[in-house]
């Protein structure tokens, strides 16, 4: 606590900040820092993400003067920081316009205005207290007459919960999100089981069964980390199947997947405080690495259907077909359409994200219903009757030479020879 009577409160689950200093009513502050992790030729870094609480004991009014990243705002570009705010951390955090300016990297500069005696929590994401989540998805699992199934349980022993809309003898839709708690994806999840609840005699709902994992890495959420499990782990990109001990959310989700073979496989993400350089989109990887040319022609189909419901934004590249990620392995083993990640975009608000993800989720579904109604005309042997493809073995050994391997060796000569063009 500052001498002034302004104190950080990280008393809650999910918390997220570094290393703090008060200068008077001057928070200065550093991200949170949390393991990086390596696969695939690249490095990914998901430590940008804050949550804390400024609370008010000196009897006066305050508005702090919050650095994050920074020593002043002056080296700032000018736009304003994309944050929410709430007075309790057991509430949902809305969208808040606070002063200031922020690079959207990890740099912030802004004020706080907090009254005597208050407390006022701030991220730049929007926050959602993992109680809540999980009283949410529940009610909406018996609002839709949905199962739900404690498939695993994580590193510090909390439930893997899925909800299964269905019988159990149809095509499955496989849903997940929660993947990085910050991003609030889950309201991606959220949306499609309120049309699952909402529309019980549906063409859609009665043709598959649905199965939702809102919450990939409950760990993550409680802990406050960006990207990664309780081991430090980030398992979306380093997806350890095989490895329960430091990657049981991995191992227990693999083993869900195979007893479901799901058909098509959507895994929510989102955009938070990129506002002004990121859109909703999916990620599009290569149809070439899907077996039979048939459900080739779908895929290009399906991903012409998001693009155009996305506004015209996607992300192709070797980021999409990354070989250590489970959208890559679910389609290697089962040849399962992905759409891994689908990104939406927190500046878009929530509802807007909602309609986004069910509007894009169906249109996969329908083309999927409409031209391959049995699942064995996607899957693979022995899970249907799709057999070998020389078509998509070369383009996987291709592929991964140049995205996985070659470029990324190229890029990093690249930086350490000066004059490369």
């Amino acid at each position: 606590m500052d001498d002034s009577g302004l104190r950080v409160r990280l008393d809650f689950p999910g918390a997220s900040i570094g290393r703090v200093e008060w200068r008077g009513a001057q928070l200065r502050a550093e991200l949170r820092r949390e393991a990086l992790v390596e696969a695939d030729g690249f490095r990914y870094d998901y430590n940008r993400h804050f949550a804390f609480g400024v609370s008010n004991s000196s009897g006066t009014d305050a508005e702090v003067a919050v650095r994050i990243g920074c020593e002043s705002p002056e080296n700032l570009p000018g736009h304003p920081p994309l944050l929410w705010t709430s007075a309790s951390p057991d509430r949902d955090f809305l969208p808040a316009s606070l002063r200031g300016r922020a690079d959207t990297y990890g740099r912030y500069s802004f004020l706080i205005p907090v009254g005597s005696g208050e407390t006022v929590y701030v991220a730049n994401w929007p926050f959602r207290p993992f109680d809540g989540i999980r009283r949410l998805f529940d009610q909406l699992a018996v609002d839709g007459g949905a199962k739900r199934e404690i498939f695993g349980r994580t590193v510090d022993g909390r439930d893997l919960v899925g909800y299964h809309f269905g019988q159990g003898t149809r095509p499955t839709v496989l849903v997940t999100s929660g993947f990085h708690p910050p991003e609030g994806d889950t309201v991606g999840s959220e949306g499609v089981m309120e049309y699952l609840s909402r529309e019980r005699r549906s063409s859609l709902r009665n043709h598959f069964d649905w199965y939702v994992v809102p919450v990939a890495n409950p760990d993550g959420y409680v802990r406050g980390f960006n990207g990664c499990n309780a081991n430090e782990l980030n398992f979306y990109w380093q997806f350890l199947e095989n490895d329960h001990d430091r990657c049981p959310e991995a191992y227990y989700l693999w083993r869900l997947v195979e007893r479901l073979t799901p058909v098509l496989y959507f895994d929510f993400h989102a955009y938070t405080f990129q506002a002004h350089r990121k859109f909703a989109g999916p990620y599009v990887k290569p149809a070439a690495l899907y077996r039979d040319r048939n459900v080739r022609r779908l895929v290009r189909a399906i991903d012409a259907d998001l693009i155009s419901l996305s506004g015209g934004h996607f992300t192709e590249g070797a980021l999409t077909y990354a070989p250590s990620t489970l959208a890559r392995k679910i389609t290697s083993r089962f040849n399962t359409i992905t759409y891994a990640k689908y990104h939406l975009r927190m500046a878009d608000g929530t509802e807007r994200s909602k309609d986004l993800a069910v509007a894009c989720v169906l249109a996969a579904a329908s083309r999927l219903a409409q031209h391959f109604p049995e699942s064995r005309d996607i899957l693979r042997r022995p899970h249907g009757r799709v057999g070998a493809d020389a078509v998509a073995a070369l383009a996987g050994v291709l592929i991964d030479a140049w995205g996985v391997r070659l470029r990324p060796a190229l890029g990093r000569v690249r930086r350490r020879v000066p004059g490369w063009p």
